[in-house]
């Protein structure tokens, strides 16, 4: 049977552990993830001839991973009320994203966590959270 064409977005994986360590056990209340790599730029633009304007250039300098992520309130959720005790907390995470089971790395390291959290009138209670890449723990980043 041939493989299918894409992937749905339910077969991205988020896993998470200690900070300094390998990110392993499986966050299964997960709803959304969403990655975004960003990438900042230096100017390299060169004053030419002094005739026409010069043409702006520029060389990457930086890529800035951003992970985020929802998750329902559920009560008890051991690993929902851990995200939340970090993120209030500062701690650090590990967290590594698998573009599906057995599939490739996507992202991978130790990142500081915030949470926000949703009550809406109509709606469910959903936790979002966003991660920031950090070395502190002795990993750096991985974006493969």
């Amino acid at each position: 049977m041939p493989a299918p064409y894409s992937h749905m977005g339910y077969v991205r994986q988020l896993y998470y552990g200690t900070a300094g360590s390998a990110a392993g056990t499986l966050l299964t209340a997960v709803k959304d993830i969403s990655m975004d790599i960003s990438i900042d730029y230096g100017d390299t633009t060169i004053r030419g001839n002094g005739v026409n304007l010069p043409i702006g250039t520029a060389k990457p300098v930086k890529r800035t991973p951003k992970l985020s992520w929802n998750m329902p309130n559920e009560p008890n959720d051991a690993q929902l009320a851990l995200l939340r005790t970090a993120a209030k907390a500062g701690t650090g995470i590990a967290l590594l994203v698998k573009e599906l089971n057995g599939g490739a790395t996507l992202l991978d390291g130790d990142f500081f966590v915030q949470v926000s959290e949703k009550a809406p009138l109509g709606g469910e209670q959903d936790f979002s959270f966003e991660a920031t890449a950090t070395r502190d723990f002795g990993r750096d980043p991985v974006i493969s």
